[in-house]
């Protein structure tokens, strides 16, 4: 539903055609997006500061005015399962899917974000209106402003306006009993390269051992000089995608390692993955040099405005 949602905020509102919403933000050189994860939605418009009302304008509009309409729902309800045809296609994408399902038992990171097709199918207009009136409301919504803008409260006080308050009701997160033996899942396609990856139920954004998580994953796959690369790509040459990965949300998590490779030499570069949990002869300066990436690419996104609107939102 939310993920439907995401597409239909941009196909018109009481006030502006689908074109002339793209229209206000790309005629000025501005990018106009959305994505939805297993935990939000965010909608972000990076523009020029001149033009800052107006993406204020065009934001307010769509929160508060979109039609929803019949005709749109039905044409948009084939793009998004399009859109799960294409992620379902595509091994690369489709491997992480398959990992969450394999992991998680009872959590909602088990089921991918961007639906299911039956249900999608199903959904009225009436469902989505109902669920958006009950979700969307100032209590459940940041706005997140990076830039050179002086005092630009009034502004968004005035466009804001007017939402609906609601009480929040927060999901209950059933609690996951440890898995008491390893889980495998082998999907059957014909494809040239295999994909693998190993991974595990990790601990979710802010607990204290996040941050190992984040140095192991430096470790294992930071680009070129990690330690994946390393032995995958430079010293045997049995891949080409290699690396590691760890997201957490407020209630889940997960760690993983992953590649692509000819069926020949998957076996081998499987155990590669599997060894590389031990972190065998782990040196002080290979911890420090982790370290220190982590804290330079956080220094260098919040270089990037849209990146610290996002940081800053979540």
């Amino acid at each position: 539903m939310t993920h439907l949602i995401e597409h239909m905020l941009f196909e018109g509102t009481t006030t502006r055609s689908a074109h002339e919403i793209s229209n206000a933000i790309e005629s000025v050189g501005g990018e106009f997006n959305a994505a939805t994860t297993q935990e939000r939605t965010f909608y972000h418009i990076n523009i020029p500061r001149k033009y800052f009302s107006r993406a204020v304008n065009i934001m307010a509009d769509i929160f508060k005015n979109s039609l929803f309409d019949e005709k749109v729902l039905k044409k948009e309800k084939n793009v998004v399962l399009n859109e799960i045809k294409v992620v379902d296609d595509d091994p690369k994408f489709y491997q992480w899917i398959a990992l969450l399902r394999t992991i998680y038992k009872k959590h909602k990171a088990k089921n991918p974000v961007y639906g299911d097709a039956d249900t999608i199918k199903k959904m009225s207009r009436k469902d989505i209106i109902t669920y958006y009136k009950k979700h969307y409301i100032p209590q459940n919504i940041s706005i997140s402003i990076v830039g050179n803008i002086k005092n630009p409260f009034k502004l968004i006080k005035d466009k804001f306006e007017g939402i609906p308050s609601r009480t929040i009701q927060r999901d209950n997160h059933p609690e996951e009993k440890p898995l008491s033996q390893p889980q495998k899942k082998v999907i059957k396609r014909d494809v040239e390269h295999s994909y693998v990856v190993v991974g595990y139920r990790a601990v979710p954004k802010g607990h204290q051992d996040s941050y190992v998580f984040e140095v192991m994953r430096s470790i294992l796959g930071r680009g070129q000089s990690s330690r994946l690369f390393d032995e995958i790509r430079t010293k045997r040459g049995i891949a080409y995608m290699v690396g590691a990965l760890y997201e957490s949300g407020q209630t889940f998590g997960v760690f993983a390692t992953y590649l692509s490779t000819t069926q020949d030499k998957l076996k081998e570069a499987r155990k590669v993955l599997i060894e590389s949990f031990q972190f065998k002869d782990l040196a002080k300066k290979e911890v420090e040099d982790a370290k220190n990436y982590i804290i330079g690419n956080f220094i260098l996104k919040r270089e990037d405005n849209k990146e610290r609107a996002d940081m800053n939102a979540e």
